[in-house]
This record gives C-alpha cells, sequence and structure tokens, in this order.
C-alpha cells in the first residue's frame, strides 16, 4: 500500500521497502537518507538548469543521477518521474518537460521532508 499512498500524494518515502535494502538497519538508512539530503538540492538545480537550457544531454545525465539516488528509498513516483526525464533526454524530446519537471520538484519536496522525519527518529 505504500506505493500507492505514494501514487496519490502522499508520502513519497516506502520505508518498508528503504529498510529491506539495508537490511532493517535504520541507523543505516538514516545514514543514507542524510547524504541524500545533502545533495538533493544540487541534483534538483542540475535537473532545472538542463530543463530551463533546453539540453538533453544534461537533462539525461541529471536524472539519471536522481533515479539512482531515489530508488534506494522506494520513492516510486520520483523515480518515475526521474526516468521519465532522462528518456525525454535520451530522445531529444523536451515537449512535454515541463510538466513532469514541475511534478519531479514536487515529489523531491515530499520525499525530502519524508526523510528529514526519518533522520530525527531515535
Amino acid at each position: 500500500m505504500a506505493n500507492q499512498d505514494s501514487i496519490r500524494g502522499g508520502s513519497a518515502l516506502d520505508r518498508e521497502l528503504a529498510l529491506s535494502r539495508v537490511g532493517g538497519d535504520l541507523e543505516l538508512l538514516q545514514e543514507i537518507a542524510l547524504l541524500f539530503l545533502s545533495d538533493s538540492e544540487r541534483m534538483a538545480r542540475e535537473i532545472e538548469s538542463s530543463v530551463q537550457a533546453r539540453d538533453p544531454k544534461a537533462l539525461d545525465r541529471s536524472a539519471h543521477t536522481l533515479k539512482g539516488c531515489v530508488s534506494n528509498f522506494g520513492a516510486q513516483r520520483l523515480y518515475e518521474l526521474s526516468l521519465a526525464l532522462e528518456r525525454m533526454g535520451r530522445a531529444g524530446d523536451l515537449t512535454n518537460v515541463d510538466p513532469v519537471f514541475n511534478q519531479l520538484k514536487s515529489e523531491i519536496n515530499q520525499l525530502e521532508s519524508d526523510l528529514r522525519h526519518l533522520t530525527a527518529e531515535k
């Protein structure tokens, strides 16, 4: 059900899946979350710059990087949006890039919020 909640706009983090990927180690998941949080703004800026510049190669590369990072957290909707942007960049067709990017920004914000809550747990 966590993936369905993510798609509907609830939590972007699939906690059970994310924990399973680190062998149930909450501290390790929190460390990975902190790493993501320290780099997510830069990754989002790179994607935004490539969208604004209409640079398909940079979009392919930056969306691919984000996609790999968010897969650790089971953030399915964000993963799918990153993949869509990556494919647009790879195909060189940025026709629908703006609405997808806007959705991606919203999902990044949700995941960041979820991860800040996760890292605050004891």
